[in-house]
């Protein structure tokens, strides 16, 4: 069965989707403030740039910015159009097709990895908390390298593929690592904030969302459990 877990306190609640365009303009210029410790207002922050409405109207949402506040709660949006199927793992859903490209600019999807156990880790360089939990995601896939385990991180809007090496370097990473944007980090992944990290069994089912940085206790239960 497919869950969500979260770490409070080290992720941002993001407001609701009819909101998020508009708040977007004043979190983009306030945002930048607080992003590097709350990465959901670095993503408005990204938003407000990129898609900012008339800063008149932006003036009416002043109140939302509130939403972008950090918040303990641990209770998490779905993704706004899950793709459920009926002959899976209850309450699972199928790993999004979606084409990605490697640091080599080879273009890779899930299928290339198929019968295996697969950690599937979105990021940012942007992003603190991520940066946290590089060195446990670096142990898991020297520990399960042989075991059948894909260890795979997806790097956000993170620049271009040397740039990303070259920071990768400090924190001893060297599985896979695959670029895409956003909007399809939002938009096809369901993500509510960064790090997100889902589990995806041999069969292509996603059966675990995390939210928050995890640490390599937390997600080798899990991985165990898929294992056996």
């Amino acid at each position: 069965m497919r869950e969500m877990k979260t770490q409070g306190g080290s992720h941002c609640r993001f407001p609701v989707e009819a909101r998020r365009h508009l708040a977007g303009w004043v979190c983009g210029r306030v945002g930048l403030l607080f992003s590097f410790d709350c990465p959901h207002l670095f993503i408005m922050s990204y938003l407000g740039f990129c898609r900012s409405p008339c800063p008149i109207l932006a003036l009416a949402v002043l109140a939302s910015v509130s939403a972008c506040a950090p918040t303990s709660e641990r209770v998490v949006e779905k993704s706004p159009d899950p793709v459920r199927v009926d002959d899976g793992p209850s309450g699972a859903k199928a790993a999004p097709e979606h084409t990605f490209q490697t640091l080599d600019g080879e273009d890779v999807t899930f299928a290339d990895f198929a019968g295996e156990v697969a950690v599937v880790n979105l990021w940012g360089t942007w992003c603190l908390p991520c940066r946290r939990e590089l060195p446990e995601l670096a142990a898991l896939a020297d520990a399960y390298a042989d075991r059948g385990v894909r260890i795979i991180g997806v790097a956000i809007d993170s620049g271009g593929p040397e740039e990303i090496k070259a920071f990768l370097e400090e924190f001893g990473v060297d599985y896979p690592i695959w670029l895409t944007g956003m909007e399809a980090a939002i938009g096809k992944f369901g993500a509510v904030g960064f790090p997100f990290t889902l589990i995806v069994d041999r069969e292509g089912w996603i059966r675990k969302e995390y939210l928050g940085p995890q640490t390599y206790e937390s997600l080798s239960r899990e991985i165990d459990a898929l294992l056996n």
